[in-house]
């Protein structure tokens, strides 16, 4: 089970989230780049050392990014991150106790003197190919699903555990479809993003991650809608002097520089529904 991110230092919190960015060399270097401050955990550090590990986050991702734009926003959604985890532990309830196993329930156990009696099943028509022939047939359909664009991939969003879980598959659909990685961690950025917000503001919702195509122009379009009490002031949220106590503004702002195409509807009672995309290669 993985450890909550309070109990994790501020360089291993860094490193999840940019591993895919950071080389061997950064990686083994981040104890002596980030020093002291890189060795509080997150509930321990206060504002001014939050700071003073920003400006050396942001330093090691400009060495990596080699873009001054490209790495404030990567910085501003980390800081925007952080500020979401530290707002989900002061409110996060207290754990519930797993309910007693009751013995009519478990299985008996086996006798290791009897033999198993073999189970009869049928063959797949598959089962004849070898394992390099399975994988073919395997690429082969999910080719033809890109190509028709039938790609879809829903991710119910109700917890921490499904934020990471939609960013990874998120990566993931990324690579597959071509993406650079660079562009694969910003568009996981933003599904990290787009979930932590409906965690945050609407408890539950979804996320819809699909392939695209659009004038020979593939891309991958994700939707993140909930149910929530909506945004009330939204263009106000949009504008670039807005600051929510949540980061809520800054979040969606740098989902916007991150994507090429952004479209946000919210309405009270209708709750929220955002829907990006970005397409590969230049537009």
């Amino acid at each position: 089970m993985p450890s909550p991110p309070g109990d994790k230092t501020l360089m291993a919190i860094f490193r999840d989230n940019y591993q895919d960015l950071l080389t061997t060399n950064i990686q083994g270097s981040l104890p002596a780049l980030f020093g002291q401050i890189g060795r509080r955990t997150l509930s321990e550090v206060s504002l001014k050392e939050r700071e003073q590990f920003f400006s050396k986050a942001r330093s090691i991702l400009l060495i990596c990014v080699k873009d001054q734009s490209k790495t404030d926003t990567l910085i501003r959604l980390f800081e925007t991150q952080l500020r979401a985890q530290l707002v989900s532990q002061a409110f996060a309830p207290g754990k519930r106790a797993e309910p007693p196993t009751s013995n009519r329930f478990q299985r008996p156990t086996p006798n290791r003197f009897q033999r198993p009696t073999p189970t009869p099943h049928r063959q797949s028509p598959n089962s004849q190919l070898s394992s390099s022939g399975r994988l073919k047939l395997k690429r082969s359909r999910t080719d033809i699903k890109f190509d028709l664009g039938m790609l879809d991939i829903d991710c119910p969003i109700n917890n921490a555990q499904d934020i990471l879980s939609a960013r990874k598959q998120a990566m993931n659909l990324a690579i597959d479809i071509g993406f650079s990685k660079l562009d694969s961690v910003k568009l996981a950025t933003c599904v990290s993003e787009l979930s932590r917000n409906i965690v945050l503001y609407a408890e539950s919702g979804m996320i819809k991650l699909s392939k695209v195509n659009k004038n020979r122009s593939q891309g991958l379009k994700v939707i993140a809608r909930d149910d929530g009490p909506g945004i009330p002031n939204l263009n106000e949220v949009m504008l670039n002097s807005y600051r929510s106590k949540t980061g809520l503004g800054r979040g969606l702002k740098a989902v916007k520089d991150l994507v090429d195409d952004f479209d946000i509807v919210s309405r009270s009672n209708f709750g929220t529904r955002v829907q990006v995309t970005k397409w590969l290669g230049p537009r």
